[in-house]
């Protein structure tokens, strides 16, 4: 086994893992902050946007700098030892492998079956993070490209007056009120807790105490019922743009544009984007702990039979903190149950986004029933095909480039 050779593999997985994900939202929320700091106006920006995008900022560019620095030290293929580490300063893996006569792979394949693990499922990729972006963008180009129609103000978050009338108030994302922050930690979990980082961790901490904090949330056991929990919790996150959905469906159908659909669901999904941000930070500072414990683990066989590795797929990926990877460890009555349970609420959770944007704009044009002709947004000539259609191809778009991207990640 000692002259067995290793199998050659990349750093990083060439799309899309978590490093992407930071460098986009980083890039995004820099922009985003810039035009609102930038716009002209009589009245300050909105608090919600000048406290969270510079947040998103620094947790997305946290995580940039700490994949970087651990890729580049991947790269030199040796893998320094720090104090939650037995060793020297310095490591050479292949020397260490046949010094104990054991065939170990090399940091980068290592480094390349963690990254694999520490991947969404597809099934998040599509359906969570898929309809999360989806959402904002289709809320994004309301807020922006209808500020005059519906007589908005993007900085302040301000969609427009209720309905189109002033006299109903205004519909404004991220007032100081219990509702606002409700729906913002919501956006927030449902987006943190589906990276497998962050499941990982926390079922680690549970069942280990919070004890060496270094090493045991790599080596603990998972605790199943904190996978669960976690689970079921970040499938029922999703839940409220859906129902925000259906309540204005079933109430505003002939004015849904002008309802409090867009500043009530825009605070879900800054908050989800805000989680992501945590996600991929929970992320980057994972990798680097499994890094750092590489040299222990190619020395103690008794560490290295504590990691799991999924049999069914080729590259064997690391098993941390997937829902799936968790299957044995509990009753197939459990598994199952949750299962079904995300999956509903994700197909749910999809076609709402996209009845959402074709109600958008379907009712670019109208008002509600006893406002005919008296609101804001109102246009003789009723709703334009074009707008509808755009409107439409908003998440029908992000979905494909979500199934595209998550082609190769695991279920």
């Amino acid at each position: 086994m000692d002259d067995e050779p290793a199998n050659p593999a990349p750093v990083r997985t060439a799309c899309c893992n978590s490093l992407h994900a930071a460098q986009s939202l980083s890039i995004v929320a820099g922009i985003a902050l810039i035009a609102t700091i930038a716009t002209p106006s009589d009245t300050l920006p909105s608090i919600a946007l000048m406290v969270m995008l510079p947040l998103i900022i620094l947790f997305s560019g946290v995580s940039v700098f700490k994949d970087r620095r651990t890729d580049a030290m991947i790269r030199k293929h040796n893998s320094p030892l720090g104090d939650d580490v037995d060793g020297g300063s310095y490591v050479d893996m292949e020397s260490t492998a046949k010094s104990q006569n054991t065939y170990l792979p090399e940091l980068a394949d290592f480094m390349h079956r963690v990254d694999l693990g520490l991947r969404p499922s597809r099934f998040s990729a599509v359906l969570i993070n898929g309809s999360g972006a989806a959402l904002m963008i289709l809320l994004v180009v309301r807020l922006v490209f209808g500020q005059y129609h519906f007589k908005g103000y993007p900085p302040t978050l301000d969609f427009g007056p209720k309905y189109g009338v002033a006299e109903e108030g205004d519909n404004i994302a991220f007032t100081l009120t219990f509702n606002s922050f409700g729906h913002c930690l919501q956006g927030i979990l449902a987006s943190a807790l589906i990276f497998p980082a962050v499941v990982g961790t926390l079922s680690r901490l549970v069942e280990s105490g919070g004890s060496e904090w270094s090493g045991r949330l790599i080596f603990a056991s998972p605790n199943k019922w904190v996978v669960i929990i976690v689970e079921l919790l970040a499938g029922l996150m999703t839940v409220y743009p859906t129902y925000n959905f259906m309540k204005r469906l079933l109430k505003y159908p002939e004015s849904f544009a002008s309802t409090s659909y867009m500043n009530n669901g825009f605070e879900w999904a800054f908050g989800f984007l805000f989680g992501i941000s945590l996600g991929c930070l929970v992320t980057s500072f994972t990798r680097t702990k499994f890094r750092r414990q590489f040299p222990s683990i190619s020395r103690h066989s008794s560490k290295a039979k504590k990691l799991h590795f999924r049999e069914d797929d080729d590259e064997r990926p690391l098993a941390y903190g997937l829902y799936s990877d968790h299957k044995n460890y509990m009753s197939p009555a459990a598994y199952w149950s949750v299962n079904i349970i995300r999956t509903v609420l994700g197909v749910f959770l999809v076609f709402s986004i996209i009845g959402a944007a074709i109600l958008t704009g379907d009712t670019w044009n109208s008002c509600r029933g006893d406002l005919d002709g008296q609101c804001v947004n109102y246009r003789d000539d009723g709703p334009s095909l074009a707008i509808t259609i755009s409107f439409a191809a908003i998440p029908v778009v992000t979905y494909v480039v979500a199934i595209i991207i998550s082609r190769d990640f695991s279920n």
